[in-house]
């Protein structure tokens, strides 16, 4: 399968030579989408806690990603096809609506909602095929970095992990702190 947006998990991994299989890609993807997506979701009504809530969404949509990839996968070739273009509908769809109930009843902008989701979903491609095109050219990579892989995806996985956590904590403590505040 191939990776786009964050509905699918990671094939290839971003760093060359500690590409990770499967699920465990889908977090530092879903940052990526998260921050890429953000100034987007600012442009679509999102005034306050903005990346706060791109990463919430972008988690939300990781964990439908992962039910629908498990649907899908006993579907068989045809599915593959269709797959990727309907994984970035339904991170749209499921990011928006997200979105929509954490600003209500300011109004979620569709269409650059749209935009942002089809920007991450071709960079997380554009870094997938990068990946492909360095781990072709530079074999040697995989090898001289085999030693540090569990350290770095270790911090990777906990780090994202911390990304995703402080981004359900942080708008209600500031909620708490000062109701009126604009953060990120």
């Amino acid at each position: 399968m191939i990776v786009l947006a964050n509905t699918i998990t990671a094939d290839m991994g971003m760093i060359p030579g500690l590409g990770f299989l499967g699920p465990a890609m889908g977090l530092p993807l879903s940052v990526l989408a998260a921050v890429v997506e953000r100034p987007f979701y600012t442009l679509a009504g999102v005034r306050r806690n903005t990346i706060w809530y791109s990463l919430q969404a972008n988690l939300v949509s990781l964990g439908v990603g992962f039910v629908g990839t498990l649907v899908a996968a006993p579907m068989g070739d045809a599915m593959y096809t269709v797959w990727p273009f309907l994984a970035v509908a339904v991170s749209i769809v499921v990011e928006r609506n997200y979105l929509q109930r954490r600003v209500s009843p300011n109004v979620v902008i569709w269409e650059w909602t749209i935009l942002g989701n089809m920007l991450s979903a071709a960079l997380c491609v554009a870094i997938l095929y990068f990946i492909v095109y360095l781990r072709n050219a530079y074999p040697a990579w995989d090898h001289r970095m085999r030693p540090y892989a569990p350290t770095i995806q270790v911090i990777t996985f906990f780090g994202c992990a911390a990304a995703f956590a402080y981004s359900f904590l942080w708008p209600k403590a500031k909620a708490t702190a000062d109701p009126s505040s604009s953060v990120l």
